[in-house]
């Protein structure tokens, strides 16, 4: 499991197309176990959010959030060091939500975007106990997401790139 903080782009292209950008935060659960010396398989998910991102300077009264589930695996060169490299690989999920409160205009609807992500990371680990470990890893996830609700709509996409800093904590 791990949480932190992400820089959140979404570049959107279609009829309401522009960038949205914002800090946030960011939180991963995995589940798996080692299937060969060095190397864990499982499945899980990425999730992040930024409310208020910015879009041209100024702020949007929206949050932007994104989930990834799917299959990860995760590689320790050196089974001795805590030096480790991981790939979540899986269905993408974009989701923009206006809020009132914050001064969206009546009439605007939350729409979601389905598609594929990606999200590579490596990081550092250290034992603090007999089967727990802590450490910090960066990742870089990357979605490509569409509008699939409204067939009469033009179409939407929505590609993300967010960088993320994170604390973990394994189970071994």
């Amino acid at each position: 499991m791990s949480a932190g903080a992400s820089q959140l782009r979404d570049s959107v292209s279609g009829p309401n197309g522009g960038t949205l950008d914002g800090l946030g935060a960011a939180v991963d659960v995995l589940i798996g176990g080692t299937v060969a010396r060095n190397l864990t398989l499982g499945g899980g998910m990425s999730f992040a959010s930024a409310e208020r991102p910015q879009e041209g300077g100024r702020a949007d009264a929206a949050t932007v959030s994104y989930g990834i589930f799917g299959a990860y695996a995760d590689w320790y060169p050196d089974s001795k060091a805590g030096f480790h490299l991981s790939l979540l690989l899986g269905v993408a999920k974009v989701d923009v939500t206006p809020n009132p409160a914050l001064g969206t205009a009546e009439g605007n609807e939350a729409s979601s975007f389905s598609g594929l992500g990606v999200a590579p990371s490596m990081g550092y680990e250290w034992w603090i106990g007999e089967q727990w470990s802590f450490g910090v890893a960066g990742r870089l996830s990357y979605l490509d997401a569409r509008n699939r609700e409204r067939v009469s709509a033009a179409p939407e996409r929505h590609r993300v790139v967010a960088p993320s800093l994170l604390a973990t904590f394994v189970l071994h």
